[in-house]
């Protein structure tokens, strides 16, 4: 699987072994009756994920919400890479270039927990001979201007310079001779899933259920 924080397992703005063991690649991987191995990552986590309730501003460890540099080792026997290579926040183009040195945005530290030293998603991916390659990319290309979390004069990628890399990745899967799945996004940005309310996403258990995603009571008022 190569990707983003979609199939890396990132959950409520963190990740750990519990949370990267709920990835979709790695369940529908136990539906197949195929053997998945992931870069688990122990508690707390890199970072660890928020705390319910989220107005608390606190990490399960209770480190500040914003800001945290806990980045939990991964558990033991663990060995990279492993079939899941997807990283938070990855973009097409950083899943060709991005090594646990040269990744941006501070994210070194939970790269570095996925990948070796040196490794790309893309040549990680091919170190390991694949059959079938999951690839989902084109959230982080477009998610800055849908949330307005924006860096410096930048909103989204233009769609040619993704195309370009995006092409490339694929180029890359063919070369294995690896069967894959195009994972895309919706084509009407307006209904993109972002930001919803507890009582929101309460609402909706039953539909959450039927995706293998469960609501926690608490999120009902929080």
């Amino acid at each position: 699987a190569i990707g983003t924080s979609v199939s890396m397992g990132w959950a409520s703005d963190g990740v750990n072994v519990n949370s990267q063991n709920n990835a979709w690649p790695k369940q529908l991987a136990e539906m197949a009756g195929v053997g998945f191995t992931i870069p688990g990552i122990a508690e707390p986590g890199c970072p660890p994920p928020a705390a319910s309730p989220l107005i608390s501003f606190r990490r399960i460890d209770g480190s500040p919400a914003t800001g945290s540099t806990v980045c939990s080792p991964n558990v033991p026997g663990v060995t990279l890479p492993t079939n899941d290579l997807a990283v938070e926040n990855a973009t097409a183009r950083e899943a060709l270039n991005a090594t646990p040195e040269t990744a941006t945005q501070g994210r070194g530290p939970v790269t570095s927990r996925v990948l070796p030293s040196g490794m790309t998603q893309i040549t990680a991916m091919k170190s390991l001979n694949p059959t079938f390659v999951s690839v989902e990319f084109g959230g982080n290309e477009i998610l800055p201007a849908q949330v307005g979390l924006l860096f410096p004069g930048v909103t989204f990628t233009p769609f040619e310079t993704f195309k370009a890399n995006y092409d490339q990745i694929i180029d890359n899967v063919k070369a294995t001779g690896a069967a894959a799945l195009l994972v895309t996004l919706r084509t009407d940005l307006r209904n993109f899933p972002t930001i919803r309310t507890g009582p929101e996403i309460a609402a909706q258990r039953a539909a959450f259920a039927d995706y293998n995603v469960t609501v926690n009571a608490n999120c009902d008022a929080s």
